[in-house]
């Protein structure tokens, strides 16, 4: 739940992508909004139509900029170049890196392209879990105990430049730590992926990881 000031921007998001041939009463709409918790919150819409990616841009400062911690769940995982690389010099750098992704998803082939991925992040310290049990749909991440995002967005090409996106972004502590109490929790739902066991895998997963990966792009 969000309140605040930072309504208004939600509203603004609503509205510019609703059907101009319907009619929308609007009266009413855009009440004063009195100051609401002590945290800051920015929101942050993303469009193919925009020349730049703000949220992207945003997304892979914060992780560049990530001294402590990073911890993170997606609903499909097929990282940029950029992220990826992000992620892995965190880890190298000292920060503890943990992410908490599907095992159970709705693609096969998102789900093949993701585990492609695996190898060099396991080998760099980054812990990684994936939910079996139920499917994962959350977004979510929180870095050093005090930036953190919820949102649409996924950790993928499409949610990066194609797709119709909102994110909010909290400066703050007590959302941080609130979704790192979540995380810690879905953390024991979860399995986690052993480089060794990860190495071991067979010939015919790695191939159908490296297939799946020429079409990363349009995942």
């Amino acid at each position: 739940m969000i309140k605040g000031p930072a309504v208004a921007a939600l509203q603004t998001l609503f509205l510019e992508h609703w059907d101009t041939n319907q009619p929308l009463d609007q009266q009413g709409f855009f009440p004063e909004l009195e100051k609401a918790g002590s945290e800051f919150i920015h929101v942050i819409g993303s469009s193919p139509k925009d020349d730049k990616h703000y949220f992207y841009a945003t997304l892979v400062a914060a992780i560049n900029n990530a001294a402590k911690t990073i911890v993170m769940c997606s609903a499909y995982f097929v990282p940029t170049d950029d992220q990826k690389k992000e992620l892995i010099d965190a880890s190298k750098r000292g920060a503890s890196v943990e992410l908490i992704l599907p095992g159970l998803t709705d693609s096969t082939l998102s789900l093949y392209v993701q585990r492609s991925h695996y190898g060099d992040l396991l080998e760099s310290g980054i812990q990684i879990y994936e939910m079996s049990t139920e499917v994962l749909h959350a977004k979510t991440i929180s870095i050093d105990g005090v930036w953190s995002v919820v949102g649409s967005s996924n950790f993928d090409f499409r949610s990066a430049t194609l797709n119709e996106e909102v994110d909010v972004v909290v400066l703050g502590s007590k959302t941080a730590n609130q979704l790192d109490v979540k995380f810690a929790k879905d953390k024991k739902k979860a399995k986690k992926v052993e480089l060794k066991e990860w190495r071991n895998r067979s010939i015919l997963e790695r191939m159908k990881e490296q297939l799946s990966k020429i079409i990363q792009k349009l995942l």
